[in-house]
């Protein structure tokens, strides 16, 4: 699929939805350990086996500032922190500046990293072992400048994208004023969602099939627009075989999988089951097992 797609799926939106991409998701996850593989000493979780997952957290990206004149050249500065529970390091950082942006700039890169520059486009690649861990803080520089006759005042998008030491991608936009002062865009509000993960079996048998049923509700007294399920951890040793569910859910990519449903009135659910085929060495199999999904989506009136 193309890039524009891509983002919009890993970020748990439909393509064309921008406000939806920053909606809050609620996490689902399943802890399930390995048939022969629990370690001497562990805690089982109570029966069937089934306890909650940690939420993760995003990196925090932020660029300072967000406005200048046109015709402006600004200096910048782009932090991106880690938080101390954030899963993976973060190994690549890309910044697209809006059209209209030229000259750009970058100023020194840290020490480790290495950064290139094509026309608007910002990327920062970390060397071997100099990677941004959990904990820990980046702060990157550039300069640009915004066209003279760029046009009426106005909100521009910048567009983000981290890259994880795990091959996940973690997209974002700044809106950035150019000239005078005119309002934000209006974002839609989040639905108020709630996303349930279950396994299908009490352990997980190295070489057989596994299945877990996710089941989407709508909480809020408005119909949801636009929802989005979607995969965002596959436990090492499981790979996707398929899925089936209600008719009115279509699987909107499978690597990961994610399956939208395009309206979800007051108080409605629908369901889906993902099946996965385990590996038959035990040792290739995460112990304990953790599926995680995201759902977001938007009120819509009527």
């Amino acid at each position: 699929m193309n890039r524009d797609r891509e983002r919009a799926v890993r970020a748990g939106a439909r393509p064309g939805h921008a406000g939806i991409r920053l909606a809050v998701a609620l996490l689902a996850g399943a802890w399930l350990w390995v048939s022969g593989t629990t370690p001497a000493g562990a805690i089982a979780p109570p029966s069937p086996g089934i306890a909650p997952a940690p939420a993760p957290r995003a990196p925090v990206v932020t660029l300072d500032p967000l406005q200048s004149g046109i015709g402006e050249r600004v200096e910048y500065t782009l932090t991106v922190t880690q938080g101390p529970t954030d899963p993976d390091d973060v190994c690549e950082i890309e910044l697209e500046l809006a059209p209209g942006f030229t000259d750009v700039r970058g100023g020194p890169a840290p020490s480790g990293w290495d950064l290139s520059i094509r026309g608007r486009k910002l990327t920062w690649e970390a060397r071997a072992r100099s990677c941004l861990p959990p904990g820990a803080t980046l702060i990157l520089t550039f300069t640009a400048q915004s066209r003279q006759g760029q046009g009426a005042p106005g909100y521009y998008q910048h567009e983000w994208r981290l890259s994880t030491s795990s091959g996940f991608e973690i997209p974002g936009y700044f809106n950035f004023l150019i000239g005078g002062i005119v309002p934000p865009p209006e974002e839609p509000e989040a639905a108020d969602l709630d996303l349930q993960l279950v396994p299908l079996a009490a352990v997980v048998s190295p070489g057989g099939t596994f299945s877990y049923l996710a089941t989407i509700a709508n909480r809020n007294w408005e119909r949801a627009s636009d929802v989005l399920m979607a995969v965002s951890l596959v436990p090492a040793g499981l790979t996707y075989l398929g899925w089936h569910g209600d008719e009115e859910i279509a699987q909107a990519d499978d690597s990961p999988p994610a399956f939208a449903v395009a309206s979800l009135a007051p108080g409605a659910t629908k369901m889906v089951t993902l099946d996965f085929a385990v590996a038959a060495d035990p040792s290739a199999v995460a112990s304990p097992v953790v599926l995680m999904m995201t759902a977001s989506g938007a009120t819509a009136e009527g």
